[in-house]
């Protein structure tokens, strides 16, 4: 039985085609800190995910021109609305044109769309059963590639994946697929995850199902690749990552994962850290890039302050974040994710006048004085309503008057004290939402003037105050 190796060592460095030029500097490579997570055990080499900090900075980030088409494969029990915010990046820039969804059972149609469009750049492939084994959906991939390629015109696509999307991608690498550039893999369980062992355990013991039993196939192929005493405990799973060795010489992967949860982790104690459902030490991938997104974890009053960071990079959220956007960006085209141009500096307007500012100080007194009338208006409105309520209690006494004598043996008298009581009523209730209506508009409209010029005044004073300090 064969052992578990290192997961590091020699692994985990840049590929040379991404190292930088002689002479240029470059951000190195580095151990994530030991109050992070402990890895020194597998001197793994990591890059951090950089974070974007500056709110501006993120709602700027726009999408590089793609160099060719994107491929994007959820994971598992999902669907290619994983990919919702992904896709909304990319095709932002009008270079990136959406080329829609594959889907196996749907090809002939999605083939149709495509040649009324080959300049599409941005695909996601719909698994037709998101709880199949990577074995059996990866063929899915296949058609799905080369109907694009063929649609296009294009040599190559690149991949990015989420989950066991990565595994799917892999595994058609594995079957003989060779039309693959890059492969960006988004929080994939490389190494398999203890959540799936334990699930598999208990279905087996028949404890309990997280799926029907027929519907368990993928989360066996989900299973941590070793045992605890080392072994291999998920024959597929491993000779699938021996596999990669001989695809990473014609394909660049690259792996990013999330921390910051507590995730069940076989390795540390039950419990490590990763996205919730992944363990990071579970996602790397010997030969292949390696980057972490990391909680920024300011202190509480700076200026960039977030809480419940721990929270942004789970399983699922981390497909939907700037920092991620920008990383899987420089991954596939190799140029950064830049700003939008950045908006016109502001030009201070000048100082008012002092008589302006007099004028403004005038009009800010009438203003309040506006609202203190607004006031009385609703306190009119309210009298009024009041009043139109006493109208409609006396109509409604009117009318029950009215109906007694009709019980008692007046039938005409009762039915004229009730005509009566009933107009009243209608009157006394109509005249008392009119009033109220009236009052409140004209209350209403004298506020907004009011507050008008007092925003006015306030940003006359304002300009003043800094013209006077220059």
């Amino acid at each position: 039985m064969s052992q578990i190796p290192p997961i590091g060592g020699r692994g985990f460095s840049r590929p040379p085609q991404t190292r930088p030029a002689a002479g240029t500097p470059a951000e190195p490579a580095r151990l994530v800190p030991r109050d992070l997570m402990d890895l020194s055990r597998f001197d793994v080499m990591v890059r951090p995910v950089r974070h974007i900090e500056c709110t501006e900075e993120a709602m700027a980030l726009k999408a590089p021109s793609l160099e060719r088409p994107v491929l994007m494969i959820h994971g598992l029990a999902q669907h290619a609305d994983t990919w919702v915010n992904f896709r909304n990046f990319f095709t932002a820039n009008p270079e990136n044109p959406d080329g829609g969804i594959f889907h196996v059972d749907r090809e002939e149609s999605f083939r149709e769309r495509l040649g009324q469009n080959p300049q599409a750049r941005v695909f996601a492939i719909d698994l037709s059963e998101n709880l199949r084994s990577p074995q059996v959906v990866a063929g899915e991939v296949r058609r799905a590639i080369t109907a694009i390629l063929e649609g296009t015109g294009a040599d190559s696509v690149d991949l990015l994946t989420h989950s066991m999307g990565g595994l799917v991608a892999r595994e058609a690498l594995r079957q003989g697929e060779d039309r693959v550039h890059n492969l960006v893999m988004v929080a994939p369980p490389t190494h398999g995850s203890l959540e799936a062992t334990l699930a598999t355990s208990l279905d087996e013991g028949g404890i309990y199902s997280h799926y029907p039993g027929e519907k368990m196939e993928a989360m066996h192929a989900l299973r941590l690749e070793y045992g605890p005493r080392g072994g291999v405990n998920n024959e597929w799973l491993h000779e699938l990552n021996q596999d990669w060795q001989n695809q990473s010489d014609r394909v660049r992967g690259a792996v990013i994962a999330g921390v910051g949860l507590p995730t069940p982790d076989a390795r540390w104690k039950g419990v490590g850290l990763g996205d919730g459902m992944v363990a990071a030490a579970n996602a790397a991938l010997e030969g292949a890039e390696f980057f972490i997104a990391q909680p920024n974890n300011l202190e509480p009053g700076s200026e960039h302050f977030r809480d419940f960071q721990q929270f942004r990079y789970n399983h699922m959220q981390i497909v939907s974040e700037p920092e991620i956007f920008r990383q899987v960006s420089e991954l596939l085209t190799g140029a950064p994710a830049d700003p939008a141009t950045p908006p016109a500096p502001v030009i201070p307007r000048e100082a008012p006048s002092r008589a302006e500012l007099s004028e403004t100080l005038r009009h800010t007194a009438e203003a309040r004085k506006d609202v203190a009338a607004a006031d009385t208006l609703r306190q009119v409105a309210h009298s009024r309503r009041v009043g139109g309520m006493e109208r409609t209690l006396v109509g409604s006494g009117i009318l029950t008057a009215g109906a007694l004598t009709a019980a008692i043996g007046a039938p005409i008298l009762g039915v004229a004290l009730s005509t009566v009581g009933l107009a009243i009523t209608a009157f006394g209730i109509l005249q008392s939402r009119r009033n109220e209506m009236e009052a409140h508009q004209a209350a209403d409209t004298t506020v907004r003037l009011a507050h008008k010029a007092l925003d006015q005044a306030e940003d006359a004073i304002h300009r003043t105050m800094r013209a006077d300090g220059d």
